[in-house]
C-alpha cells in the first residue's frame, strides 16, 4: 500500500517516528537499540510490536497485511442445515441489463498478482429463495448473476463455503460490482490414516483456503538437519499434517485456516501452538518458526548405544547447550500497582524465583527464553535460550538455578551470571519438576524413548550432584512423578501417576517404603505425618494422612471434587508440569487444601474451620480453578485460573485484598519482600508492589527447593 503514513512509539517513552509508505509499500525507520515500539498506521493503534536488540541483528523487517474495516466484521453464516436447495445456472455478461426487481452483480476473481483466473465456478447462495445461483468465471475473471434485489447472499467458491457476504441494495435496476482476490490450494497430499503426508515446495505459496508454513530445523551448531519428520497435530481431531525437512532443514506446510495446530517432532513435543484464523479468508497468511533440535537419528542411535548399569538404566546423558541472549528492556510496563513484564509470548508463565532482590522467569510455556531481572525495578539484568520450550517452575539452592523442560532436559544454571553449569537430555517428555537439598538434585524422567522400551520398567528417580550434574543414584518407580519430589533431611518422596507413594533414602537411594494408594497429589511431609489428596472415584478426592512409623493410613477429610480427569494425556503437559491439585499445605496442625473452587482451613481431625469459595465459576472435571495455598505469616493468597488474586487472613478466612490478574492464571503466586509475583495465562509476569513487609516467605513454587509445603 504506497502512501501510507505509519508511526513507530516507543512503549516507555512515547517518542515517536514517522515514515509514508513508498512504491512497493515499505516504510524505512532508523531507531533506538534496545527498545520496543508500537505500529501504528490508518485506524489500528498498537496493532503490532517491533522490538530491537541492544545487541546483534540490527536489521529489522515486519510485514503487515491491511484487513480494511468493512471486511473485519464477522457476519452470522446462514444456516443451510435441512435446507433443499434448488440450483439455477446463470451465463450472464457485462452487456446483462439489471431489471426493477432484478439486480446485477458482477464479481472478478483475481489471483495474488491482480490478474482476473478464468474458469473458476463460483456458487451465490439465496436462502430466501432457497436457490443456489451458478456461474464460471470468464477469461477476464468475471462472473455475472442476475439475482433478485434487496436480498443476502453468500458466495461459495472452490473449497470454501461463503467466502464472502453480500447485502444487496433495494433499489431498482442496480448493478454491484466486487473484486475479490482468490488463491485455489493446489498441494500434493497423501492420507494414511490419521496422517495427512504433505509434499510442499519452497516456491509454492499461501492460498485463500490454507496458510502456508515453514518450519526450519537445525542442530545444536546450526547445521540444517535434513530428512526430520515434522508435525503439525490439529487439535480438535486426531489428523496430522506431516512433512519432512530437506537438504536446507526445511520443511513447507499448507494447513487449512478453520484449525488449531500444535507442532510437533519425533522427540520433541507441544513445540508451539499456531492459531489460524479463519474468518478473513480474504488475507494470503503465511508464517515461519526455526527450530534447535537434537535429531531424531542422534537420539535414536544415543538409546541404542548408551551406558546402562546392572538394573539396564542409563547413566550417561547427552549435554543440552544454552545460548546467552541479548538484553533488553521492552518487557517492562508501569503499572499503578507496580509493573508487568509482557513477554507477548501469548502462553502460559509459572511461579517465578525470586531471591536477593533478583527475579527468575521463564518468557511462557511455548518459548525458550529465561530470563533474570531486578525484582525492585524490573530492569533485565541476563537473558539465555534454552535447548527447549517448556521450562517448568524453577527451583534455586545455593545460588542455583533448576528446571526441567517438558521436552526433554533438566539444566542447572548460575544465578548469578545465567552460565551453565550442567545440563542433561532425559528423555522425550519430563513433566516433573526437580527438586534440591543438601547439595542434591533430584529428578524424574522416562529411561528409553518408547520404541526401545524392553520390559515394563521405564520410569527413573535419579539424584544428581548440585554443582556438577555428576549422578550419584537412580532408582526405578512404577511412572512419571506428580508434581516433583519432595525431599526431607534424610528422605526424599514422590508420588506417581499410577497413584503410588515412595520413600527413599535421600543419599543413598536405598528403597524404605512404597504404597499403592491412589495419591492425587505431592506429599506434604509433616514430623512423622505425611499428608497426600487421594483419589476418591473419577473426579474426586479425599485427604489421607499416614503414619510414617506403620505407613498406615486414615481418610480424615472427603475433599469433594477435583482431579485431572486422565493423566495419561500426554497434551496435558502445560498443566501437568505446575499440577498442584489438592496438595496440602500445613501449619501448626491446621490444613489448608484447594479443591476446586473453595479453600478449606481444617484440623487433622476433620473439624472445619472455616472455608472460603474463591470462584462461582462452574466446575469441570480435569480443570483447575485454583492454585494451592500460599502461606506467608498471618496471610494465605491464592489465584483462580478467571484471574483473580486474593490475600485472606489465615486464622478467619476473611479476605483482605483482591487483584485482578488480567488473562488468568494457570500457578500459585510468589509472594517476596512486599511484592506478589504472578504469572499470567497469557504471557505476562504481573508484579503487585504492595509494599507490606509482612508479605514475604514464599520465593518459589512450592516456596522452597525442597518442595515441601510445611510452614514451621
Amino acid at each position: 500500500m504506497k502512501g501510507v503514513k505509519v508511526s513507530l512509539v516507543e512503549t516507555n517513552t512515547n517518542e515517536t517516528h514517522e515514515s509514508i509508505t513508498n512504491e512497493q509499500g515499505i516504510a524505512h525507520f532508523v531507531i533506538t537499540t534496545g527498545s520496543k515500539y508500537s505500529i501504528n498506521f490508518l485506524d489500528l493503534k498498537d496493532h503490532a510490536f517491533v522490538e530491537v536488540p541492544t545487541n546483534g541483528n540490527r536489521t529489522q523487517t515486519k510485514t503487515i497485511t491491511y484487513i480494511p474495516p468493512e471486511h473485519r466484521q464477522a457476519q452470522q453464516k446462514f444456516n443451510r442445515t435441512g435446507v433443499a436447495f434448488k440450483e439455477e445456472r446463470q451465463n450472464f455478461n457485462a452487456s446483462t441489463e439489471p431489471t426493477k426487481t432484478h439486480s446485477i452483480l458482477g464479481l472478478k476473481i483475481v489471483d495474488s498478482d491482480k490478474r482476473g483466473l478464468p474458469g473458476i465456478s463460483l456458487t451465490l447462495v439465496s436462502l430466501d429463495q432457497k436457490t443456489k445461483y451458478k456461474a464460471i468465471t470468464n477469461r477476464s475473471g468475471w462472473a455475472y448473476f442476475l439475482v433478485p434485489k434487496g436480498q443476502p447472499y453468500e458466495l461459495d467458491v472452490p473449497g470454501i463455503e461463503a467466502f464472502k457476504q453480500y447485502k444487496l441494495p433495494t433499489s431498482p435496476y442496480s448493478v454491484i460490482e466486487y473484486t475479490h482476490l482468490y488463491v485455489p490450494t493446489k498441494v500434493a497430499e497423501k492420507a494414511k490414516g490419521d496422517t495427512i503426508l504433505q509434499e510442499v515446495a519452497a516456491k509454492d505459496q499461501a492460498t485463500t483456503e490454507r496458510i502456508k508454513m515453514t518450519v526450519e530445523v537445525k542442530d545444536f551448531d546450526g547445521n540444517p538437519l535434513e530428512g526430520e519428520a515434522v508435525f503439525y497435530d490439529v487439535q480438535s481431531s486426531d489428523e496430522v499434517y506431516l512433512a519432512h525437512t530437506d537438504r536446507t532443514g526445511r520443511a513447507y506446510f499448507l494447513l487449512p485456516k478453520t484449525e488449531t495446530y500444535m507442532l510437533n517432532l519425533t522427540y520433541e513435543r507441544q513445540i508451539k501452538p499456531l492459531y489460524v484464523d479463519g474468518k478473513e479468508r480474504s488475507a494470503i497468511g503465511q508464517g515461519s518458526i526455526s527450530l534447535r533440535y537434537r535429531g531424531t537419528e542422534v537420539i535414536r542411535q544415543f538409546y541404542k548405544g548408551s551406558k546402562r548399569n546392572a538394573d539396564g538404566i542409563v547413566v550417561e546423558f547427552m549435554e543440552t547447550p544454552i545460548e546467552a541472549g541479548s538484553v533488553v528492556q521492552s518487557y517492562y510496563e508501569k503499572t499503578s500497582e507496580g509493573y508487568d513484564l509482557n513477554f507477548g509470548s501469548n502462553s502460559v508463565v509459572y511461579a517465578p524465583v525470586v531471591i536477593n532482590d533478583r527475579l527468575y522467569t521463564s518468557h511462557g510455556f511455548y518459548t525458550n527464553e529465561f530470563s533474570c531481572f531486578d525484582a525492585s525495578s524490573g530492569e533485565m539484568l541476563w537473558t539465555v535460550e534454552l535447548g527447549e520450550g517448556g521450562a517448568s517452575p524453577a527451583a534455586f539452592d545455593d545460588d542455583m538455578l533448576l528446571m526441567i523442560t517438558e521436552s526433554c532436559s533438566i539444566y542447572g544454571i548460575e544465578a548469578e551470571s545465567g552460565r551453565l553449569a550442567w545440563s542433561k537430555w532425559l528423555a522425550p517428555y519430563v513433566i516433573c519438576s526437580p527438586s534440591a537439598h543438601n547439595g542434591l538434585v533430584y529428578a524424574v524422567y522416562e529411561n528409553d524413548a518408547t520404541e526401545f522400551i524392553k520390559s515394563h520398567n521405564q520410569y527413573v528417580l535419579a539424584c544428581f550432584d548440585l554443582k556438577t550434574g555428576d549422578v550419584k543414584w537412580q532408582r526405578w518407580v512404577d511412572r512419571e512423578g506428580l508434581s516433583s519430589p519432595v525431599v526431607t533431611d534424610e528422605s526424599v518422596f514422590l508420588t506417581t501417576l499410577s497413584g503410588s507413594l515412595y520413600e527413599f533414602d535421600a543419599q543413598t537411594g536405598a528403597e524404605k517404603h512404597k504404597l499403592d494408594m491412589g495419591a492425587a497429589s505431592a506429599p506434604t511431609i509433616s514430623d512423622d505425618r505425611i499428608l497426600v489428596a487421594r483419589r476418591d472415584g473419577e473426579h474426586g478426592q479425599s485427604l489421607c494422612v499416614i503414619d510414617r512409623n506403620t505407613w498406615r493410613y486414615n481418610i480424615v477429610a472427603a475433599a469433594g471434587y477435583y482431579m485431572p480427569g486422565s493423566f495419561d494425556r500426554m497434551n496435558d503437559m502445560l498443566y501437568l508440569i505446575p499440577y498442584e491439585g489438592g496438595r496440602p499445605l500445613i501449619k501448626d496442625d491446621l490444613v489448608y487444601q484447594t479443591i476446586d473452587n473453595t479453600l478449606y482451613c481444617r484440623k487433622l481431625d476433620d473439624t472445619e474451620v472455616w472455608r472460603k469459595v474463591l470462584t462461582t465459576a462452574p466446575t469441570e472435571p480435569g480443570f483447575a480453578h485454583s492454585s494451592m495455598p500460599v502461606l506467608v505469616g498471618k496471610n494465605i493468597f491464592v489465584t483462580t485460573s478467571a484471574g483473580i488474586l486474593l490475600a485472606l487472613d489465615a486464622k478467619s478466612g476473611k479476605q483482605l485484598e483482591r487483584f485482578t490478574v488480567p488473562g488468568g492464571t494457570q500457578s500459585q503466586p510468589i509472594v517476596a519482600d512486599g511484592s506478589i509475583y504472578v504469572g499470567s495465562s497469557n504471557g505476562e509476569l504481573i508484579v503487585y508492589q504492595t509494599r507490606n513487609r509482612q508479605y514475604d516467605g514464599w520465593p518459589m513454587w512450592g516456596g522452597n527447593p525442597q518442595h515441601n509445603t510445611v510452614i514451621d
